[in-house]
């Protein structure tokens, strides 16, 4: 009986083993000629279909790379070939690869539609859709175990099975039902993903590189003069404060709140950089809204810290004050609102990485925000800080501060030598004075002040004062 049961895993395993797209190969035509008869065609569908049978297999390092893409669902949800948007999730060792939207594609609401016609003929543009926005932030759970033959990479997710190939721009992907050979129409579902804007595009053969690449040039022109005009450090994440307020509302002693009710229903529109400007009233009460652990503890507990929305409705209502009054020039409020983004309510997220570059932005902007004050001492404060432990290397910046005020790099250098004396551990941050302003910064991990102190003198402009 021992001996039987050996044997039988020992063939299992050999057929899993064995697993290729050669044996669904005959599905995926059957299915594609089923829809043919009914007069259904998809030249989208043809050209991914085409290039994975052209295809080698997938680079490894592309497999562990997070992407958005477009998909098409073969199945009798889905008779007119409705592309649908994609995203591939790479975690822990870990995959994910799941159409997104709607089970009919054909219900696939404006925003998502956007989505699609943006990565079929414009791709360059997929950034500035609400989808995207969603996507990249969003963390999906990864179940699927991967394994490779000769022609390309096998995913083994629950109830599916995947095949992977890939060139150097784009990533194809076909999956199937994993009780295929037990089902008389299996569900197959036909994935692409650009792997990078610069890429060949495949669908809209008339859209030359050249062609995009002047589209993006004058796209980034605006977006930089419109980021100036209406900064926003947020802008991915802000529309979430509307979903965050939906999970705030359904639990008491919130959803009998009649005021926070009045300031939540006015958020009817989707939240940008632009429209988040028409809310500053309802931003100033949700700064001050206390939301209790023991709700988050009993309702939000299911997921990692800091993927619900509703965790982060007082951040990002003090970051995108912070934004708002800098660009109208009311610095001091714009001061205050970034410290309390910082101290008061933190981002909070799972990612000690995006957490440490929230805090390096806000510091980075307090100095932005001291120097159009006319503080240039307080601004030089912050960027020195930064060079403390921050993501962001404030040299430049300080180099044009110091020539544009014409300071003598002698006295700034002694100046900054007594500064350094001044600096001291706190509670959440370390700070020190420089000409009579107190600043600070918060690392990623705490050291001794000395440590902090010989490491500063050792940085390329401590060096160049000498």
């Amino acid at each position: 009986m021992i001996k039987f049961i050996f044997v039988l895993l020992l063939t299992c395993l050999q057929l899993a083993a064995q697993e290729n797209y050669q044996n669904v190969k005959k599905n995926v035509e059957k299915t594609i000629a089923n829809y043919k008869k009914n007069g259904k065609t998809n030249t989208q569908l043809n050209t991914i279909i085409s290039n994975f049978n052209s295809s080698k297999k997938s680079e490894l390092e592309d497999l562990k790379k997070d992407n958005v893409g477009i998909c098409i669902v073969l199945s009798e949800d889905n008779p007119d070939l409705i592309i649908s948007p994609a995203k591939y999730t790479f975690d822990d060792d870990k995959i994910n690869i799941s159409g997104i939207g709607p089970q009919n594609p054909g219900e696939l609401p404006d925003y998502m539609k956007e989505y699609v016609q943006k990565y079929l003929t414009q791709f360059e543009s997929v950034g500035s859709t609400e989808l995207f926005r969603k996507l990249i932030t969003k963390r999906i759970p990864t179940e699927g175990t991967f394994t490779e033959n000769k022609t390309e990479y096998v995913v083994n997710e629950p109830n599916t099975i995947s095949f992977v190939r890939g060139n150097e721009d784009w990533m194809y992907i076909i999956s199937i039902d994993d009780d295929y050979m037990n089902l008389s129409d299996p569900r197959i579902i036909v994935y692409c993903f650009k792997k990078s804007i610069s890429g060949k595009d495949i669908f809209n053969l008339n859209n030359s590189l050249a062609d995009a690449d002047k589209r993006r040039e004058i796209k980034q022109s605006k977006n930089e003069d419109e980021r100036e005009k209406y900064p926003l450090y947020h802008d991915y994440r802000i529309d979430d404060l509307r979903e965050g307020l939906k999970q705030l509302l359904e639990h008491e002693p919130y959803k009998s709140n009649p005021e926070l009710i009045k300031h939540a229903s006015k958020f009817n529109e989707r939240l940008d950089r632009f429209s988040i400007r028409n809310y500053e009233k309802e931003l100033l009460y949700l700064t001050d809204i206390k939301i209790s652990k023991e709700l988050l503890n009993e309702h939000f507990n299911d997921l990692t810290r800091g993927d619900y929305e509703i965790e982060n409705i007082t951040h990002l209502a003090a970051h995108s004050l912070g934004d708002i009054y800098f660009a109208k020039g009311n610095y001091q409020l714009a001061k205050d609102f970034y410290k309390k983004a910082i101290f008061t309510s933190p981002l909070i997220v799972s990612s000690g990485t995006t957490f440490g570059k929230d805090v390096d932005r806000i510091v980075y902007d307090l100095a932005k925000n001291a120097y159009k004050a006319g503080k240039k001492d307080e601004a030089y404060g912050f960027l020195i800080a930064l060079l403390f432990d921050s993501n962001i290397n404030t040299k430049k910046d300080l180099d044009s501060y110091l020539t544009e005020q014409k300071e003598n790099k002698k006295q700034f250098k002694k100046d900054l030598d007594k500064a350094l004396k001044t600096l001291k551990e706190g509670q959440d941050s370390y700070t020190f004075t420089f000409r009579g302003n107190e600043v600070f910064f918060v690392p990623m991990l705490q050291f001794s002040v000395k440590s902090f102190q010989d490491s500063f003198e050792k940085s390329e402009f401590y060096k160049s004062l000498e």
